[in-house]
């Protein structure tokens, strides 16, 4: 475990609960969803925060009636202990009070006279509270915490005003990432509207006009199939940064120990990979981008030879490429 400041005694977060409430899990059979039953709260409702309250699992007063010990109550916590999010805490909000929790989380009912619930929060979420989870994870094909082991966290606990005023700071920034992701997420959404009806010559751009025609791929693209010398790095095609080094990237080489059967990528080419994602489920095309040589194979996709109209082209769309190619080949001397 890391250090704490001298200042900040310890505590284990089994003394830091409500009396009669003590840490505890959920339903172990929640059994079919109905429609106007009680919450049910599972790790999936907050690993990417709280989801829309018509998305969570409902079950019957009747199998939720056994499991009064681990209802929700507004300002607990809830601490995923199965599972690939093992270790994913949140608040419970107002409006799930009454709810109640799974086998695979955690109830933490944090004594406010003691702790403040986001403070204790935030250290669990912090490298400090990471370790913990590490270090008590139990291993296998389903990971996961022992409720006596959440127990042993310890928690740095400074005055009650100095934990209201780290959890204020470290709430804002985390409500700031929150609104940036939803706004990537908002982008990401208004491009594939774009993709969608742009390509499709619905919808047009002002100004353009004439009619939109299409043609067989091979038209326009043609596969080189020019093989690796087994000299080249090995890269991999991500979908959010598309060709990348595997050892910068992934932290090791994924490769064979030959690669001289490998497809060799040119710049400016046009890569596909089968592997299906969910947001790619037929795959993923990227483009190798380097400055002038991008706009060359660009150049090629319209004309695919470099007679007079290929360079007429490329004088269009980059006048200075002759500088660029000298630029470039002092570089690469």
């Amino acid at each position: 475990m890391r250090e704490r400041p001298q200042s900040f005694p310890s505590v284990a977060l089994a003394k830091l609960v409500q009396k009669g409430r003590k840490i505890t899990y959920g339903i172990v059979q929640p059994g079919e969803f109905v429609a106007d039953g009680v919450i049910l709260v599972r790790g999936r409702d907050y690993s990417a925060g709280w989801r829309d309250i018509d998305g969570f699992m409902r079950v019957t007063p009747e199998i939720d009636a056994p499991y009064k010990r681990s209802k929700l109550k507004p300002g607990d916590l809830v601490l995923t202990i199965v599972g690939a999010n093992t270790g994913t805490v949140a608040v419970v909000p107002a409006w799930l009070d009454g709810a109640n929790i799974t086998q695979t989380t955690a109830r933490i009912a944090v004594d406010s006279t003691k702790a403040i619930p986001g403070y204790v929060e935030q250290v669990l979420r912090s490298a400090i509270g990471q370790e913990a989870v590490y270090r008590f994870q139990k291993g296998g094909a389903q990971p996961g915490l022992n409720l006596a082991d959440v127990e042993k966290f310890e928690i740095p606990l400074p005055p009650l005003p100095e934990q209201r005023k780290i959890a204020e700071i470290l709430r804002t920034w985390d409500q700031a990432l929150e609104k940036i992701t939803a706004l990537r997420a908002l982008n990401i959404r208004r491009r594939v509207w774009f993709r969608t009806h742009l390509f499709t010559g619905k919808v047009r751009l002002p100004g353009f006009t004439g009619e939109w025609r299409e043609v067989p791929l091979s038209d326009v693209l043609h596969e080189h199939g020019s093989k690796s010398t087994g000299a080249e790095e090995v890269y991999s095609v991500s979908v959010h940064k598309g060709l990348v080094n595997q050892v910068e990237h992934l932290g090791r080489s994924f490769s064979a120990a030959n690669t001289d059967h490998y497809n060799r990528v040119l710049p400016g080419d046009i890569v596909y990979t089968k592997s299906p994602t969910g947001d790619f489920p037929l795959g993923i095309i990227k483009q190798s981008k380097i400055d002038r040589e991008v706009t060359h194979e660009l150049c090629h996709v319209a004309e695919p030879h470099h007679g007079a109209a290929f360079f007429e082209l490329l004088d269009k769309v980059m006048p200075d490429w002759e500088r660029r190619k000298q630029r470039l080949e002092r570089a690469m001397a």
